[in-house]
């Protein structure tokens, strides 16, 4: 990202959210923002973390069994980039995400 010199008090803020679905899952940010405006305000926030505990107990409360409550979690998580993605590549990520839990969360 780069703002550019004539862009006067221009605000950015980046975040980066990481969900770890393993033990031996990582999470590097590293982030490539250059403001070349002497009025901008950058901002930078990343996080990581495994899927809360608190949300599980709270929809295995409601009745929804832990592996399906695990999925919507992860599939809330992911929504904001399905949602821009064409139908067909959409519906492959969700697969895939699917995939890849099956033995990883648990």
């Amino acid at each position: 990202m780069r703002i550019a010199k004539s862009a006067e008090h221009a605000v950015n803020h980046t975040e980066c959210d990481a969900l770890l679905l393993d033990a031996q899952s990582i999470s590097n940010t590293i982030p490539e923002i250059i403001c070349d405006a002497p009025t901008g305000v950058v901002a930078h926030e990343a996080s990581a973390g495994q899927v809360d505990e608190s949300q599980i107990f709270y929809l295995t409360a409601r009745g929804i069994e832990e592996e399906k409550a695990i999925a919507m979690i992860v599939n809330g998580f992911f929504s904001s980039v399905v949602k821009k993605l064409p139908l067909e590549y959409a519906g492959e990520l969700n697969k895939l995400i699917e995939l890849e839990m099956e033995n990883s969360v648990g």
